[in-house]
């Protein structure tokens, strides 16, 4: 059976409706007054095919993308992770550091007035969502409005681990950071590390963490 006109009519609408690529980025302390951005890339769907024959040699530039998100340093901690599940992004874990060790002249004045007079966890439990379905681009002003809270986790985690499986999210990480050539020994054996939740479950379905058995005595950098 042939598909009718408007058949044939939403099959060539999907086809030209473009993938999206979203990359999160850390930025550099020093760089500027941002810590975090999310951008969005179209990419045509579906994608073209490769070219047969190497295309002549000629640099064209890439056009920027625009961030959706912008976040700025002094305000969110470090080396908070991302992970996407369905349309949202799940950011959380990092570490909060004081306002003038991880200044270098990028710290909004506004954030250090905010911030100044106010105790924060080093280590924060929050977690943050964004769904850039429901948001249009971002400027660095007024992402608080972009960000909805979930329930915070069971413990914080300086640089977690997360991934996504069966539309669960699965955190490992803990409040234990380590330099180089100064480890410490037997680290599992620790009472302090004994009393952290190192590898928790969300449901986003019921807004719920859940503890799992840690695993392993081993660590990762």
């Amino acid at each position: 059976m042939m598909a009718s006109s408007s058949e044939k009519r939403e099959v060539v609408s999907q086809a030209g409706v473009a993938t999206k690529l979203y990359v999160y980025l850390e930025h550099a302390i020093g760089s500027g007054p941002l810590i975090y951005s999310l951008f969005e890339i179209a990419l045509p769907n579906p994608l073209p095919p490769p070219p047969i024959a190497a295309p002549p040699v000629k640099v064209k530039p890439l056009p920027n993308p625009n961030p959706i998100l912008q976040l700025k340093l002094g305000e969110y901690p470090r080396y908070m992770c991302c992970v996407q599940l369905g349309s949202n992004f799940y950011l959380f874990g990092g570490k909060y550091d004081d306002l003038d060790l991880c200044d270098h002249g990028d710290i909004d004045e506004e954030i250090k007035k905010k911030y100044s007079n106010v105790t924060r966890d080093d280590y924060p439990r929050d977690v943050y969502i964004f769904d850039p379905t429901t948001t249009a681009a971002a400027d660095a002003d007024g992402n608080d409005d972009k960000l909805m809270k979930a329930m915070m986790m069971n413990t914080g985690k300086s640089k977690p681990v997360a991934f996504v499986v069966d539309e669960k999210i699965y955190v490992l990480g803990s409040t234990f950071t380590f330099k180089s050539g100064n480890l410490i020994k037997n680290l599992a054996e620790k009472e302090a590390i004994k009393e952290q939740a190192l590898f928790e479950m969300y449901d986003p379905s019921d807004d719920k963490w859940t503890v799992l058995p840690n695993q392993g005595k081993g660590f990762s950098f």
